[in-house]
């Protein structure tokens, strides 16, 4: 039986077999965050010092959830919204 995100089974529990995929996961998906970044640099882009922190918060299942489930917004529009917030918030800009 497949159960919805939300059931209780799957908030903070799960067991140590869940935790240690769970933090697998996260540690996969920083360091592919990471080379994003990286390769963002070496194309002559200046990225802010938490770049990788930014982006990772940016792009978290939370932030979607809250956009796309809970407030309707259609995935396209959110993609469109996610590409910006990132360059926005990524890149580094002149200071005046």
């Amino acid at each position: 039986m497949r159960r919805h995100p939300r059931h209780p089974r799957f908030r903070g529990g799960g067991g140590p077999d869940l935790a240690a995929t769970k933090a697998e996961g996260a540690r996969r998906n920083r360091l592919g965050v990471e080379r994003v970044v990286e390769r963002i640099r070496e194309s002559g882009h200046e990225v802010v010092p938490r770049a990788v922190d930014i982006a990772i918060a940016l792009m978290s299942d939370g932030v979607h959830g809250s956009l796309v489930t809970e407030a309707g917004w259609p995935p396209g529009e959110y993609e469109s919204w996610l590409a910006a917030a990132l360059v926005a918030n990524l890149l580094a800009t002149p200071e005046t």
